[in-house]
C-alpha cells in the first residue's frame, strides 16, 4: 500500500511540475524536451548491455561489491526508463540515477538491511602462507616433516 501511495504522490507532483514548466516555456519547447528525453533514454538503453557486462565482470572478479553492482546496473536501467517517460520530475530523477554517487547513496538507503554475500576480493600468489608442520616421532631419533 505505501508503494501505491508513493506512486500516486509522484504522479501528482509530475503532473503539477510538468504543467507549470509547459506554461512557463511553452508547449513546443516542452514537446522537444519530451523528444530529447526519449532519445537520451533510448541511447542509454542501447549502450546498457555493454555497461552491465563490464559491471558483472567486475563483480565476478571482486572489484566491486553487490551494492555497487546494483547501483551501477539497476539504477542506470531504471534511470534510463525514467528519462524516456514524459515529464520533468521523472527526467530529473532519471538523470540523477545515472550518476554513481546518487546511485550508491540510494542503494545504501534501500538495501541497508539486505544480506551481504561476502567480501569477494581477488587474491594473488602473495596472499597465501606456506606452512610446515613438524612433529616429533617417538620411534625415530629426530623430528619428521609432514606436508
Amino acid at each position: 500500500m505505501p508503494l501505491l501511495i508513493g506512486f500516486l504522490l509522484l504522479l501528482f507532483v509530475e503532473v503539477m511540475v510538468s504543467s507549470e514548466f509547459a506554461s512557463m516555456v511553452g508547449g513546443v519547447v516542452f514537446f522537444f524536451e519530451i523528444i530529447l528525453g526519449f532519445v537520451v533514454g533510448a541511447f542509454i538503453l542501447a549502450n546498457f548491455r555493454y555497461a552491465i557486462v563490464e559491471q558483472i565482470n567486475n563483480f565476478a572478479f571482486g572489484k566491486i561489491s553487490q551494492e555497487e553492482l546494483i547501483s551501477k546496473g539497476v539504477f542506470s536501467l531504471v534511470g534510463a526508463l525514467l528519462i524516456m517517460l514524459p515529464g520533468i520530475v521523472s527526467d530529473v530523477i532519471g538523470i540523477l540515477m545515472q550518476f554513481q554517487w546518487f546511485a550508491a547513496f540510494a542503494a545504501k538507503k534501500l538495501f541497508r538491511s539486505s544480506v551481504h554475500m561476502g567480501d569477494y576480493t581477488q587474491r594473488s600468489e602473495h596472499d597465501y602462507i606456506d606452512v610446515e608442520v613438524v612433529e616429533e616421532d617417538d620411534r625415530s631419533s629426530g623430528p619428521s616433516l609432514k606436508r
